[in-house]
């Protein structure tokens, strides 16, 4: 049986609405209306912004501690059992993970994600500070944000830099990557942003479709686009502090003009500019994954997560250098590594593995001794 037979649903695109073949951005979500009888008259409950549910119970300081410097009552790592809301429901919280659970807790520090202290002050603070001066050019390049004077009553959002190092499939070191991120949690719904859901293909539907693929014998390709945040204009009035290594005159601030990694709705700025371009070569979302894009004309399917592209069609038929016209990317060629996915290629198919990703983890958070890797990814 075809794979387009047990699945029809994937494979139907959503038939655009006249009214909104104009709109700059693609309709996936009805939602109702005020005044419709689904639309709620009000919601219940309140939320107080000045407080914080209790995370832990107080004791006393233990006597050896006595008339230091330390104050009277310190905070126990030890959660309650069940936490009551304002309404007085109670909340029983979830049991601890166990043995494993603590020894994940006890795991010290990723070194493939360190803080920007331990980065400059390591034997790789070369090619870190390397990497944070390419993210400041990379974003003055697609021109994230203008110096400005600030307004009295402006707002604005933290940032922070992310630092990873990223690797291949088998672990190896390919590059260190520096990303200047905005604190979305300093954001304030209503003001700062509204919608910021964006959806990203789904796990089966990317095994749905490269089974497709190789059921057909289709051309298949793996493409990455470069800063794709960067690509979606913003907005929102929002300012950010100059972060490390950016001069700007004094007295002026930046206003973002592009929607910048961490931001509440940059997921869904980027969702947005994307469909409005695929739109233009006949894309739309399938019924059962708004991720997933349909090109009828041409047969293209073209999974989407976040900027990883999966492009499945008969042949290429001008897709790379159409896509290329309007974002830089990354031509990776037959998927290897997709999502923490190891893919095998072979004249019968592909195998799909997660070993090294496996390995990792269980590096990270299970540091044990003589750990039976050959058992744990034996195929037996």
């Amino acid at each position: 049986m075809e794979l387009r037979d047990r699945h029809p649903n994937l494979f139907e695109s959503t038939p655009p609405d006249p009214s909104s073949l104009e709109s700059t951005t693609l309709p996936s979500i009805t939602l109702a209306t005020p005044g419709s009888s689904s639309f709620p008259t009000s919601v219940t409950g309140s939320w107080d912004l000045e407080s914080t549910p209790p995370r832990g119970e107080f004791q006393e300081t233990p006597s050896a501690v006595a008339g230091s410097e330390l104050d009277e009552e310190v905070f126990t790592t030890d959660p309650p059992s069940e936490i009551r809301t304002r309404s007085g429901r109670a909340i029983r919280l979830p049991p601890k993970l166990g043995e494993w659970g603590e020894v994940a807790l006890l795991a010290s520090t990723n070194e493939d994600e360190p803080s920007v202290s331990e980065a400059l002050s390591s034997p790789d603070a070369g090619e870190w500070k390397t990497a944070m001066e390419k993210e400041i050019a990379s974003l003055e390049k697609y021109g994230t944000w203008e110096a400005t004077i600030p307004p009295v009553d402006g707002r604005f959002v933290d940032t922070k830099w992310v630092l990873r190092k990223k690797r291949d499939e088998n672990g190896n070191l390919i590059k260190f990557k520096a990303r200047l991120t905005a604190r979305g949690f300093t954001q304030i719904p209503g003001i700062d942003y509204d919608e910021t859901f964006s959806a990203v293909v789904r796990t089966d539907t990317i095994r749905i479709l490269l089974a497709h693929a190789v059921q057909h014998n289709l051309h298949t390709v793996q493409y990455d686009i470069e800063s794709a945040y960067l690509n979606a204009p913003l907005d929102d009035e929002i300012y950010i502090k100059p972060p490390r290594i950016v001069t700007v005159p004094s007295g002026k601030v930046l206003r973002l003009r592009k929607s910048i990694y961490g931001l509440k709705q940059a997921a869904r700025c980027w969702r947005d500019t994307l469909a409005t371009v695929l739109r233009e070569r006949g894309f739309l979302p399938s019924v059962a994954d708004p991720a997933l894009y349909i090109n009828h004309k041409y047969s293209e399917f073209l999974g989407v997560h976040v900027d990883d592209l999966l492009f499945v069609a008969k042949k290429d038929n001008g897709f790379t250098s159409w896509l290329g016209s309007h974002f830089t990317l990354s031509n990776l060629g037959k998927p290897r590594h997709l999502l923490s996915i190891e893919l095998s290629w072979t004249k019968a198919g592909v195998s799909l593995s997660q070993e090294t990703y496996l390995r990792r983890i269980i590096n990270k958070y299970l540091p044990v001794t003589n750990f039976d890797f050959a058992n744990l990814f034996s195929h037996d």
